[in-house]
């Protein structure tokens, strides 16, 4: 940055290695020179002002890009443990990943197994409930029959005449039974 301060004093001044031809009598350096050359000189002196201000800036611009840069680094820098540590912890992350997903693929087809079982177990509920309620059916008929001969039997040790009954249909539960005394 000294140099940009060195470069700012060069701002508007008059070049010193101008002749100095009569400038000792009136004090001015530049008055030996003729219009012409001190317009020549004045357009020099402000090229050079208006370069070394370019100069300037673009330093000053460089020095900015430094700063910006340094501090991009330094947080790169400061990311890079945490980088580190993340790329090392990605073959475990992977590892349970794979893991949930077998874990889901197994419990799906452990989930389509069940309800394939589940639907023959239905299908064997529905089918015993069937037997079940034919079983019922043939039980009320079999009660029926067995009243009816209880009823005969009693009838034979009391020494009333037996008549011969017609067997109970067999059509529903409900009109098979035969109560006693019928």
């Amino acid at each position: 940055m000294n140099f940009l301060k060195s470069m700012s004093q060069y701002d508007r001044r008059a070049p010193e290695y101008l002749p100095t031809d009569g400038a000792a009598a009136t004090g001015d350096p530049l008055a030996s020179i003729d219009t012409a050359s001190r317009l020549i000189l004045k357009e020099m002196s402000l090229a050079a002002t208006n370069f070394s201000n370019s100069i300037r800036q673009f330093f000053e611009l460089q020095q900015r890009f430094a700063d910006h840069f340094s501090g991009i680094a330094d947080s790169v820098d400061a990311q890079h443990p945490h980088l580190i540590k993340a790329a090392a912890e990605l073959p475990g992350i992977k590892e349970r990943v794979n893991w949930l997903i077998a874990n889901y693929y197994d419990q799906g087809k452990t989930n389509e197994a069940l309800g394939a079982r589940i639907e023959r177990m239905e299908g064997s509920i529905a089918s015993l409930a069937e037997a079940i309620r034919s079983m019922s059916e043939m039980q009320t008929v079999w009660k029926g029959t067995m009243d009816q001969f209880l009823e005969v039997m009693l009838r034979i040790r009391a020494g009333a005449p037996v008549e011969a009954a017609a067997p109970p249909p067999a059509e529903t539960a409900a009109s098979a039974r035969v109560t006693p005394g019928s």
